[in-house]
């Protein structure tokens, strides 16, 4: 069951998990339904570490069967958002293609075209948040790297943590960073 306005995104990430659009079941906003058995979650209220059972059976549906890291193949996800905003985004992206990395607005970008140029990332770069999501479509031995300005200590790992994408990097086979930029948050960028 899912609202009957779920964007196209999210029906891909749920084809891609084995979920037919013949099994969805759309729900107007404002309707009354009945179900024998419903679960319901609550995205982002969660502060546990999901279990590491869900995080395999994810990256076994979303990692491209192919997902290889080509060397050299670098990605800054960017965001478009006004939230988590880089307050020097031109410097950054300057030294980023000095560096030889491209560009992908998550937001932007549909899920094929995330899954196919993530699945060859050797490298990707992101602010923390959702997008670090998407080391799930990265293949095992790649690195991510989580410009994260809220410094905070995974409980699990001992590290720096984002999103706990540090234990899914670790579930994963992805070698996972953090770069602190606490001290430079102004008003929320």
């Amino acid at each position: 069951a899912v609202p009957a306005n779920l964007p196209r995104k999210h029906r891909d990430l749920m084809a891609l998990c084995g979920v037919a659009e013949s099994e969805v079941i759309e729900c107007e906003l404002g309707g009354r339904y009945r179900f024998r058995n419903l679960v319901v979650t609550l995205a982002g209220a969660n502060t546990v570490a999901p279990p590491p059972g869900n995080v395999r059976f994810l990256a076994s549906h979303l990692r491209a069967p192919d997902a290889k890291a080509e060397p050299g193949s670098r990605i800054f996800l960017r965001r478009a958002e006004k939230t988590r905003k880089v307050i020097n985004q031109e410097e950054l992206d300057g030294r980023l293609r000095a560096l030889g990395f491209d560009f992908m607005d998550l937001a932007k970008t549909p899920i094929a075209e995330q899954r196919a140029r993530l699945a060859k990332a050797e490298t990707a770069v992101a602010v923390y948040g959702s997008d670090l999501l998407s080391c799930l479509f990265m293949p095992e031995g790649s690195r991510f790297i989580s410009l994260d300005y809220r410094a905070e200590v995974d409980p699990f790992t001992g590290a720096l943590d984002s999103a706990a994408a540090g234990i899914h990097s670790i579930l994963l086979g992805i070698h996972f960073r953090v770069l602190d930029c606490a001290g430079s948050q102004q008003s929320g960028e």
